[in-house]
């Protein structure tokens, strides 16, 4: 008897047919809304301007910035502006799924220094940024106040162990917070500018020099480069270099203990140099000895036979 094909094998292909013909349609659907959100984002990150004329494939390894990103939780009022630090503020733009991304920092003019919430001020906001942070791009070779090499309106303090290098830190002082005002090396103090001894430094090549408006610190000039020097005080401000060393000088009038060099300390007690005003320098200091029996008294700068040392 003959055998008649059977259709039964066709009526069950072709809803499996129809179903993986939706499917595919519904992938294609959900590929094309994905791809036209990824184009509105890009488009977002085009309004930066740092990030217009991006290829796709540049624009799509942009990442979220944090700073953005908190500033913006979901449902709040938009923040189009974040501080980047104490000094300088950036925007911020919603890319859509990737998230909140900022443009280039630009820095707060000098008339409105300051960031505080996204803007910027006259006045130091409250918080981190009245918390002065040290700047690693001055190297302390002891604690103290130091003059800025290139600019007689700013200085450096470093503050830390002087028994322990690693622990000194530099902070950025600056005088133009005030009227007419620059650093006085010899005072360690913001002054009128007509009252302030400080001049800037040129380096030509290695070597020392003495720093003249405070002439018991020198300057080690490490290259052509001034921004490479380090400032160097001596142990007391009674010293200067000479020969290589800080040996005592007349850096004002008076009479002074005769100290050892590279120190603040007295070996010998009973001698002391005097030096003498000569117009606006102080000549060369004069050894003297006190009488047999006596010392040198520190503070009343006399010899007597009870001295007292520093």
């Amino acid at each position: 008897m003959a055998m008649v094909p059977s259709d039964r094998h066709s009526q069950h292909s072709e809803p499996a047919m129809a179903r993986g013909s939706q499917t595919l349609m519904l992938a294609a659907t959900l590929l094309a809304a994905l791809l036209s959100v990824q184009a509105a984002d890009l488009q977002r990150l085009q309004l930066i301007p740092e990030f217009a004329g991006l290829s796709a494939a540049a624009l799509g390894a942009v990442q979220a910035d944090a700073q953005c990103t908190t500033a913006n939780p979901p449902g709040e009022t938009e923040v189009n502006n974040v501080c980047d630090g104490c000094n300088a503020v950036k925007p911020c733009v919603s890319a859509g799924a990737l998230g909140w991304v900022a443009g280039a920092s630009q820095a707060c003019p000098s008339s409105t220094p300051w960031c505080d919430n996204g803007v910027c001020v006259a006045t130091t906001p409250t918080g981190s940024c009245n918390t002065a942070q040290p700047d690693p791009s001055f190297t302390c070779t002891s604690s103290g106040y130091f003059p800025n090499l290139s600019s007689c309106s700013k200085y450096w303090i470093c503050i830390g162990n002087d028994g322990d290098p690693t622990s000194l830190l530099a902070y950025a002082g600056d005088c133009s917070a005030f009227s007419n005002a620059a650093y006085d090396p010899r005072t360690g103090q913001c002054v009128q500018k007509s009252q302030s001894t400080c001049t800037t430094v040129t380096c030509r090549g290695v070597g020392n020099q003495v720093y003249t408006p405070a002439p018991w610190m020198y300057v080690t000039c490490l290259s052509n480069s001034v921004t490479d020097a380090l400032v160097v005080a001596c142990a007391n401000k009674n010293q200067s270099l000479t020969n290589g060393v800080c040996a005592n000088a007349c850096n004002s009038a008076g009479r002074f203990p005769w100290y050892d060099e590279n120190s603040s300390t007295i070996t010998d007690t009973a001698s002391f140099y005097e030096c003498v005003q000569n117009g606006k320098t102080f000549g060369s200091p004069v050894k003297g000895t006190c009488p047999t029996g006596s010392t040198f008294d520190v503070a009343s700068s006399q010899c007597t036979t009870q001295g007292s040392q520093p």
